[in-house]
């Protein structure tokens, strides 16, 4: 019921966008799009990431902005620019090196910043500057634009491979159209290297986004200056990641969810290209930070936006765009809502398997990435008293907040500790034996005396089954992690995961309605959410010192 509540109040909202009515985006099962989430990485103990994104269009070059960011509070972690010609693949591997989390790569795809080998994460963004903070997470990876061959009005004209073409017929374009600078810098020559030579000043000068105008009525038609060398994005990115215990040898490659327009193709109408600099971005008349994106992080403090209250954090070139950030006419809100809807599950199903007698352990990873777009901060007034987790649960920029969930959105109800309350789980075995209740379920870690409660903490969330407290037993997860044991012994079969937000007054911020008529409640819903199972099973018999076998299910979704 709750489910379709929300659901009915976001298609009300979604159908009532200006402009919007008819567009619609969707989540591709082939994996390819405008759009990539990969649900998880780490790099805890001996855990090492590696990653590919891979450009499968032909024709077009492509402008990507790549975001890791940490499991707790989706903090910004590392981003970067990375610019992949037609049929490019860009790769790379990130662990901890003499206690830092290093990205290491030997990718030639032009990027910025240039020099991606050795790039550090940052921990500018998470509380007490805790690099622990930042060892999983999840990773965004959007088209910003698409690079295409040919520009209108310029007079010279390259072939695809960057040399001069003599017989523009015999090329198949037309005379009116020539080269793309910026398509033949980031082209990769006969020994596979870019130049990558306007990069610089030249990028800046022919795409700056230093200024951001009002959004168009129209977003295919470029403000002089705005768009340059780029254009709307197109489908056409997919990336999986690889998260690798070395020590152990295990290892478990999960997919992206790749999300795209649709066949009408009214989503994706113009570029959102901001430069990769720690300058904050201007706005023209008109126009402020409430018209890129929903992170109320960087929305101004007060009371000026009722209960949808910022942190007042600046908003820098380099934190845009973001998976709010519309590629069309409508609000940073119509558009978190739509990806929200796309990604919302009521129930998913999966196989486990935890027979101690083969070492076996399953974990399940449920990461929200549209969930810090619904939160709301206030400030809170600092006093000796206050406990962390209860009257404040963030510090940012050295100011305390309690940080909560917008009302009428599946967050209405997020706890002052970061988690969100979920229906109790089902276990069942593989001989159709009576699934176990939520009263035989211990969930951990919960007081003993407290009624068994079902949470997701933070925004990757990992849930282990019959492992206990403690590091994960398939991932090594151990910064959001739960665990839910039953006494039965069941040591195989499959399970269904509640994914619909529960009421829990009781420890939620509660601020006074002061928005317009139609809002305000509190709502429970399906969490829009991504993600996949991790089974590991160990083989004490094979060689001298055994080995690790790792299986990754993808979520069933059940409703």
């Amino acid at each position: 019921m709750k489910k379709n509540l929300l659901a009915a109040s976001l298609a009300l909202a979604l159908g009532s966008m200006s402009g919007a009515a008819s567009a619609a985006l969707e989540v591709n099962t082939n994996g390819v799009g405008q759009i990539n989430v990969l649900p998880y990485y780490s790099v805890q103990d001996s855990y090492n990431t590696l990653m590919t994104i891979t450009n499968t269009d032909l024709e077009n070059g492509k402008a990507v902005k790549v975001r890791f960011r940490a499991a707790e509070w989706s903090d910004d972690a590392l981003d970067f620019q990375v610019f992949l010609s037609p049929g490019d693949v860009w790769t790379g591997a990130f662990g901890i090196v003499d206690g830092q989390l290093v990205l290491k790569t030997s990718d030639k795809s032009c990027s910025l910043p240039a020099q991606l080998d050795g790039q550090q994460f940052t921990t500018i963004r998470v509380e007490d500057r805790d690099i622990e903070r930042l060892k999983e997470g999840y990773v965004e990876i959007l088209t910003m634009a698409d690079i295409p061959f040919h520009l209108d009005g310029d007079a010279t004209t390259f072939g695809a491979d960057g040399s001069a073409v003599t017989n523009i017929a015999e090329d198949g374009y037309s005379a009116s159209k020539s080269n793309n600078p910026l398509y033949k810098a980031i082209k990769h020559n006969s020994s596979g290297v870019p130049t990558c030579d306007v990069l610089g000043t030249s990028l800046v000068a022919n795409n700056s986004v230093e200024t951001r105008p009002a959004t168009p009525a129209d977003p295919t038609a470029a403000v002089s200056g705005q768009w340059g060398w780029m254009v709307a994005p197109t489908s056409s990115l997919t990336s999986s990641a690889t998260v690798i215990a070395v020590q152990d040898s295990k290892a478990f490659t999960v997919a992206a969810t790749a999300i795209r327009e649709d066949v009408a193709g009214a989503d994706f109408l113009a570029p959102q290209y901001f430069r990769q600099a720690n300058t904050t971005v201007q706005f023209a008349g008109g126009t402020d930070v409430t018209d890129v994106t929903a992170d109320r992080l960087f929305w101004p403090k007060g009371t000026t936006f009722a209960t949808e209250l910022g942190a007042g954090y600046p908003v820098y070139q380099f934190d845009m765009p973001d998976m709010s950030t519309p590629f069309n006419a409508g609000t940073p809100e119509d558009w978190r809502d739509e990806v929200a809807t796309l990604l919302q599950k009521g129930s998913v199903a999966t196989d486990y398997v935890v027979a101690s007698s083969i070492g076996a352990s399953t974990d399940i990873v449920l990461s929200q990435p549209v969930r810090r777009y619904f939160y709301d901060y206030t400030l809170v007034t600092p006093s000796a008293t206050q406990v962390k987790g209860v009257d404040y649960n963030r510090v940012i920029n050295t100011e305390r907040y309690l940080v909560g969930g917008l009302n009428e959105t599946p967050y209405a109800e997020l706890t002052a500790s970061n988690k969100v309350q979920v229906g109790a789980p089902t276990f069942f075995d593989r001989e159709e034996r009576t699934f176990v209740s939520s009263d035989d379920i211990v969930a951990s870690p919960q007081e003993p005396s407290v009624a068994a409660q079902f949470f997701l903490e933070g925004e990757t969330s990992v849930v282990s089954i019959k492992n206990g407290a403690g590091t994960t037993g398939a991932i090594g997860a151990r910064l959001t992690n739960v665990d839910w044991s039953f006494e039965q012994n069941y040591s195989a079969g499959w399970a269904v995961l509640s994914t619909v937000a529960q009421e829990n007054g009781a420890t939620t911020k509660t601020i006074a309605d002061t928005e317009a008529a139609g809002h305000g409640g509190t709502l429970g819903a399906s969490l829009p959410l991504v993600g996949f199972t991790a089974i590991n099973i160990f083989n004490g018999a094979a060689g001298a010192a055994g080995t690790n076998y790792g299986q990754v299910l993808p979520l069933r979704v059940l409703d």
